[in-house]
């Protein structure tokens, strides 16, 4: 609504009915975000755990492999460090996600 039309809203008496509106429209459209902010952080949540799982696995599973002299250290260090390359990226793809849903719900809008 523009700054000219509240002129038109107050003229006609209509002022509280549509202060109404706004709220309940402002509420909906909370209710929405906090909806989708609790699912994002779901979703978030087992991103995370499994990116620290794997890290954790590759660590306890190597380690064992040094203690056997099946691997050195040297080469669990490279899987560690391509297990961090992988979360970081998975956690990063998360996070774009949740950008790209939000660029979706806009162009809707608008088209």
């Amino acid at each position: 609504m523009a700054l000219g039309n509240s002129r038109v809203v107050k003229s006609f008496g209509t002022e509280k009915k549509e202060i109404k509106q706004f709220r309940s429209e402002m509420n909906k459209i909370y209710g929405i975000g906090k909806e989708r902010s609790f699912i994002y952080g779901i979703f978030m949540f087992f991103v995370t755990i499994f990116s620290f799982g794997s890290i954790l696995a590759v660590l306890w599973y190597g380690a064992t492999l040094v203690v056997d002299g099946e691997i050195t250290v040297g080469n669990l260090t490279s899987f560690v460090m391509y297990t961090v390359t992988m979360s970081v990226g998975l956690l990063t793809a998360g996070g774009t996600l949740n950008d790209i849903i939000s660029a979706v719900g806009i162009a809707e809008k608008l088209f």
